[in-house]
């Protein structure tokens, strides 16, 4: 089961890690992915997709294979609603735009994220 995805979690994933350790995330998250899917479970899906996306970015420095998890994660989210899941899909997109240096985008996305945190009184990212 995927852990409930904050900022600690957020923060956690983009740490950069051993080849090895990194392996064995994406192994652990594709398989997190597959079982999510094959459950039917969105919530679970969208959390894991968008953590899969994560390691591909700080680990592997995939943004193609990171944008397609986060865009599952982003459709998923917003078919259900789910501001809190999207504000952190939101983040997860400006990190990828800023390591391709599109700042414009970058904050584009970024500012999205902050609009979700004001709008739901979360203040998760402390803005």
């Amino acid at each position: 089961k995927a852990q409930h995805f904050d900022l600690q979690r957020f923060n956690s994933l983009l740490e950069k890690k051993a080849p090895a350790q990194v392996e064995k995330q994406l192994t652990l998250l594709r398989q997190q992915v597959q079982a999510a899917s094959a459950s039917r479970d969105a919530k679970l899906l969208a959390q894991s997709s968008k953590s899969l996306a994560l390691v591909y970015l700080s680990g592997m420095n995939d943004f193609d294979q990171a944008m397609t998890c986060l865009i599952t994660s982003l459709s998923i989210e917003d078919s259900l609603q789910w501001e809190a899941g999207k504000q952190y899909t939101y983040m997860a997109i400006a990190r990828v735009f800023e390591m391709s240096n599109d700042y414009a985008n970058a904050a584009h996305y970024l500012q999205m994220a902050i609009a979700i945190d004001h709008a739901t009184n979360d203040r998760a990212l402390q803005v």
